[in-house]
């Protein structure tokens, strides 16, 4: 800490904050900073600027290039902008730090003693691996809202990484030059705007849930947006504004009731033979009309046009779900159970699901298969001290493919409630990331889905908003699924035994 204004101490500029390192002892003659850095073992932090005026605001907070399982002791310092340095960690310090002890080279508790440490191999589930010049320009205002999380983002993310630094420095060298062209074009302004603004949210959800988080939600999105895109134009031939689907579905819910007929009588009087058209003992006239061709069925004696609506073929289905799923059963290669290492392993999982129409047997019996997203984050536990959690924060993520046969209890076309259930094989596949250099691990299991569920129609609340969905673009029936779903664990090495109750919205075309 400083008693003036951090970095700055009686005009004297703080550059770095300097960590030494030993293994062998706290005491000076070992532990000093000539023989530290004669022997590599310093770690310079650079200090930014100060968000306080007693806790400096360091670009970093680690010590790398450590060994697991050996003990260190550490000494801290300020350097100035001369390389001189003060406030050199106290012997006392040490000294009165009961967890430290009286005995510089072996401490009392190396875990609790703030001056050494024993680093431990961090793991989690799978211990071994199988196998702002633009912005500015572009939003206005150095003080945008997007601006500052472009700000924000750049220290807290970029600056944390060796890759980071490198994007870092050459955002700054060419970025200058390319704002200028932008200031002067309000084309380029837009085009600007319309490119940052994906990367804006990549931004705000690494500084909410992380970077790598953000990633894989961010090719997660892309392959569903391009997925769903090609499949539309393929299958229905119509423009990007298929995209709004739901939308458009849900806001025509209350949309007023519109009558399949016609409210103005074609003028056909003279058309008609007067013998015909006259006799008052004919209560019923059969003749062409122009409008069979129509779907123009039959004529009340309101002289309301009543025609035949038309409804596509109906041979797949999709499904998109949401619901909470814990993989109880689930430990790692060293035993741990993934409720240690996960805060919340009861997290939201994501199910997508397809079908072939096959056989009617006493209702339908359909080819599924389905994919998914699982996500959740923990902190990892060291290798011989489990019970103690590490710093380091993992993401785990896991994606289901399976296959199954579904039977559906639905014996007319416009059934309201039609009951489900099957079962079949699949593969998860997951991976394990984690927010130090260290890579991601990988691994796979097979699992056996078996469910049950309900599905309502919504054709039956909103009849004529299925209409215009069938004749629009193909959906020949739109409902809301609710649905248990017991996934199995096949394998014993990795078993991800657990249930899942979800909800969601099915489409047949």
């Amino acid at each position: 800490s400083s008693k003036g204004n951090f970095p700055s101490d009686s005009n004297i500029f703080f550059k770095y904050f300097r960590i030494i390192y030993s293994t062998e002892s706290f005491d000076k003659s070992v532990l000093n900073p000539r023989d530290a850095i004669d022997a590599d073992q310093v770690k310079n932090i650079k200090i930014l600027e100060g968000e306080s005026n007693t806790v400096p605001d360091l670009e970093d907070n680690t010590v790398d290039n450590l060994s697991n399982n050996q003990l260190y002791f550490f000494r801290g310092m300020l350097v100035d902008e001369a390389n001189n340095i003060m406030d050199i960690t106290d012997d006392n310090v040490y000294l009165n730090n009961s967890s430290c002890g009286s005995d510089m080279s072996a401490p009392v508790s190396d875990f609790d003693c703030p001056l050494t440490a024993t680093p431990d191999q961090v793991i989690g589930i799978l211990a071994e691996d199988l196998n702002c010049f633009i912005s500015t320009v572009a939003f206005g205002s150095n003080m945008a809202q997007q601006v500052r999380d472009f700000r924000l983002f750049r220290k807290k993310i970029l600056l944390s990484t060796t890759w980071g630094r490198w994007v870092n420095r050459v955002y700054y060298k060419y970025g200058s030059v390319l704002a200028q062209y932008i200031a002067n074009s309000e084309v380029a302004k837009s085009l600007s705007r319309m490119t940052l603004y994906p990367l804006w949210w990549f931004a705000k959800v690494s500084l909410k849930l992380g970077f790598f988080v953000a990633l894989i939600l961010a090719l997660l999105g892309g392959f569903a947006v391009m997925s769903l895109l090609l499949f539309m134009s393929y299958r229905w031939r119509k423009t990007l504004v298929q995209v709004c689907l739901l939308s458009f579905l849900i806001s025509n819910f209350t949309i007023s009731k519109v009558q399949a007929q016609e409210v103005v009588e074609p003028k056909m009087r003279n058309s008609l033979p007067s013998s015909q058209y006259d006799n008052p003992t004919n209560r019923e006239v059969r003749m062409p009309h122009p409008n069979a061709k129509k779907g123009l069925t039959r004529i009340t004696s309101d002289k309301e046009y009543i025609y035949d609506v038309y409804e596509s073929p109906n041979n797949h289905s999709m499904a998109v779900k949401f619901g909470m799923y814990e993989p109880s059963e689930l430990t790692g290669d060293t035993g741990v159970e993934f409720s240690s290492i996960y805060d919340n392993p009861e997290s939201p999982m994501l199910l997508i699901d397809y079908e072939w129409k096959w056989k009617n047997i006493l209702g339908e019996v359909n080819w599924q298969v389905g994919t998914g997203l699982y996500l959740t984050q923990g902190h990892g536990v060291f290798k011989n001290d489990s019970a103690n959690p590490a710093r380091e924060r993992f993401t785990f993520f896991a994606i289901p493919l399976t296959g199954s046969l579904i039977y559906k209890m639905m014996f007319s076309d416009h059934q309201w409630l039609i009951p489900y259930g099957g079962g079949g094989i699949g593969i998860i596949g997951f991976s394990e990331l984690r927010d130090d250099n260290a890579g991601p691990k990988f691994g796979g299991a097979v699992i056996a889905p078996v469910f049950a569920g309900g599905a309502l129609s919504i054709n039956a609340i909103a009849p004529h908003t299925a209409r215009t969905m069938d004749r629009e673009y193909g959906i020949n029936k739109t409902l809301i699924a609710v649905e248990f779903r017991q996934l199995l664990g096949v394998t014993t090495k990795y078993d991800f035994t657990g249930s899942i109750i979800n909800a969601g919205l099915m489409i047949e075309y």
